[in-house]
């Protein structure tokens, strides 16, 4: 499997500070009965890639798998096959002011980016089902431009 990696070079672009390296993976974790895992079908790249290759971004982490918007298929703990968008701003489930947990936001580590062929892990309370009517472009750039929470989560209609 291929990941894309936020890496000292080379750059893209000559305002970069950052490159992308595309290099094989092969991890697994352990799956809490709270998570789920799902396996990206599409991912878009946005502004806060751009940001983050820039060096304008705080927090950057190298080495880690870029991406904060994607949709995918949910592989294991939870109904198999169901097409899900992830909140990639784990953590922030409810509360409009601040997040309820410590946190992290995909894309720079310790949360696994969606540039990824890799599965990956998450809790369930930041997934929700896609909309049946959005293709894999449109919902892979839905996620972070939306502002989650988009609905129910999957423990909420479980």
């Amino acid at each position: 499997m291929v990941s894309a990696f936020l890496s000292e070079g080379p750059q893209f672009r000559p305002e970069f500070k950052y490159g992308v390296e595309f290099k094989k993976t092969a991890t697994s974790e352990e799956v809490k009965e709270n998570q789920t895992v799902v396996k990206f079908a599409a991912a878009a790249f946005n502004h806060r890639d751009i940001w983050i290759l820039t060096g304008n971004y705080a927090g950057i982490v190298l080495n880690s798998v870029l991406g904060s918007d994607g949709v995918g298929h949910i592989i294991k703990n939870g109904k198999i096959d169901q097409r899900v968008l992830v909140n990639p701003a784990i953590g922030w489930i409810s509360d409009p002011r601040k997040p309820e947990k410590t946190p992290h936001i995909f894309g720079l580590l310790p949360a696994i980016g969606t540039l990824t062929e890799e599965p990956v892990v998450v809790d369930q309370e930041d997934v929700v089902p896609c909309p049946e009517h959005l293709s894999l472009a449109e919902a892979a750039a839905l996620p972070l431009a939306a502002r989650f929470p988009l609905g129910p989560t999957l423990s909420s209609i479980s």
